[in-house]
């Protein structure tokens, strides 16, 4: 009976409150965008979307959904491999493995999916996993479900990976995967993938990029860090979202190689069992693809959003805009040299989320900023 157990729920709840970490939502009643109105508040400049190309409330892809909803209808009540699949579930997947650079890719309701469907299915008892310390969760949930072998090393520390992959294979490891975040969210570093991809390669190990915070804007053309840090072809598997540059919508994805693709569509659990994206993503995503993610077409919506005097290229993380926007967070621990999220440490976590509670009606959210918020206060702080 739920009575016997509430008692223990309630103090857990209790304990969360009382270190300051409840976590709480703010609602907003206006498309995501760089200024958006905060239900009973003011509008605010919003500082938290991970819209980072501004395509989140683009007019092509809003367009693009309303007419996929009458030439494909609104979702699919069945997984892919009964009659979950449409054409244009197919044609994003050969889009996004071509412009990242795979033989394939697999698509999955959320890249939490995509990570959490991924270990289990290549790696088993006999195999290893060695990941960076500050993955995202669900690169750790997904380790979680693998019986591999574990190694964790410290963070961006090539040392101890390589200490980790020697006790790998002192184990026996008959695979050995490298599973590594592109860019760290909560940091704003980028891994060094020519460096790991050199120390992988001489143990004869795979590497996994989860680049959810880089596909679409991080990289010359916005191919992500892989092409950031000159390691394209080298990286067998990625991982990422249409949720964050792509559009904000749902839906994540693997791309790989072509084995590893065929592997997952056979044995990766949340691909098996679960609904794939609903017609109208798909649409958005393959439009986005062709809108923003061409060879220059990245480079050009970063155009789009910066006055003149501040433009560089998407892969100069040195730019102006950066240093614009650093000078006005001074004091603050920020990774505005690493990426192109800017991260800012604001001290324990208690004490940030006292900063924007959902009920103050703050005049801006704070986070890494979309690219159209950070063009919009910038451009104003400039005139």
């Amino acid at each position: 009976m739920f009575t016997n157990v509430k008692d223990g729920f309630l103090a857990e709840l209790k304990s969360i409150d009382d270190a300051g970490l409840r976590k709480r939502e703010r609602v907003i009643t206006t498309p995501q965008g760089a200024t958006i109105r905060v239900a009973a508040g003011p509008e605010v400049l919003n500082f938290c979307a991970n819209n980072y190309l501004g395509l989140g409330n683009h007019p092509r892809l809003i367009e693009a959904a309303k007419r996929s909803l009458d030439s494909h209808g609104f979702g699919m009540a069945s997984v892919r491999f009964i009659c979950g699949t449409q054409d244009l579930h197919k044609q994003l997947e050969g889009e996004l493995a071509r412009f990242l650079g795979f033989d394939d890719a697999i698509l999955y309701t959320s890249c939490f999916d995509a990570n959490g469907g991924l270990f289990e299915t290549l790696l088993g008892e006999n195999d290893a996993i060695v990941s960076d310390a500050l993955n995202h969760a669900s690169i750790i949930d997904g380790i979680r479900l693998a019986k591999a072998h574990r190694f964790r090393y410290e963070h961006l520390d090539f040392k101890d990976l390589k200490a980790k992959l020697d006790e790998a294979k002192a184990v026996g490891a008959r695979r050995i995967l490298v599973a590594t975040d592109g860019v760290f969210s909560m940091d704003g570093d980028i891994a060094d993938l020519k460096t790991l991809c050199d120390i992988a390669e001489s143990y004869g190990a795979m590497v996994m990029v989860d680049d959810s915070h880089a596909t679409g804007f991080v990289g010359r053309t916005g191919r992500g860090t892989p092409e950031h840090c000159g390691v394209m072809g080298r990286v067998d598997i990625l991982t990422s979202t249409l949720g964050k540059a792509l559009g904000g919508a749902s839906g994540g994805f693997t791309c790989a190689r072509q084995e590893i693709v065929d592997l997952l569509r056979q044995r990766s659990r949340p691909y098996l069992f679960s609904n794939t994206v609903a017609p109208p993503i798909a649409a958005i995503a393959v439009t986005r693809e062709r809108l923003a993610l061409s060879d220059h077409a990245a480079a050009s919506f970063y155009f789009l959003l910066l006055p003149p005097d501040l433009l560089s290229p998407l892969g100069d993380l040195g730019s102006p805009a950066a240093a614009f926007l650093e000078s006005a967070f001074t004091g603050l621990d920020s990774g505005f040299a690493a990426s192109p999220l800017p991260a800012s440490a604001l001290g324990p976590s208690a004490f940030a989320s006292l900063l924007a509670p959902p009920d103050a009606s703050p005049e801006l959210f704070a986070s890494p900023p979309p690219l159209s918020a950070l063009a919009a206060f910038l451009y104003d702080s400039e005139r």
